[in-house]
């Protein structure tokens, strides 16, 4: 009944993306697909300025997620207590 709305991603402001874990650099543990880190990458590849933004519980904040060439950091961090600005150099 209604029709499907869609958007050009590299229009948008704001990315919720998903994760079971995060570190203080933004780094993202995912399930292993790939699908997020992909799309993020391509976004950023078209021009996209879309700030990547994951929430998530105090628990899953860990010391270090493992990352490889490419993954792709997050740029906020929001949890219940506290809001990380992710940026790869941080530790």
């Amino acid at each position: 009944p209604y029709p499907a709305a869609t958007a050009d991603p590299v229009t948008l402001d704001l990315i919720l993306v998903p994760g079971l874990a995060f570190d203080p650099r933004g780094g993202r543990l995912g399930r292993g697909a790939g699908f997020y880190d992909r799309f993020l990458a391509d976004l950023r590849h078209a021009g996209g300025k879309a700030s990547f933004v994951a929430l998530a519980l105090d628990e899953q904040i860990l010391e270090s997620v493992p990352m490889d060439r490419h993954d792709v950091f997050m740029d906020l961090i929001v949890t219940p207590t506290r809001t990380l600005e992710a940026r790869p150099g941080n530790i």
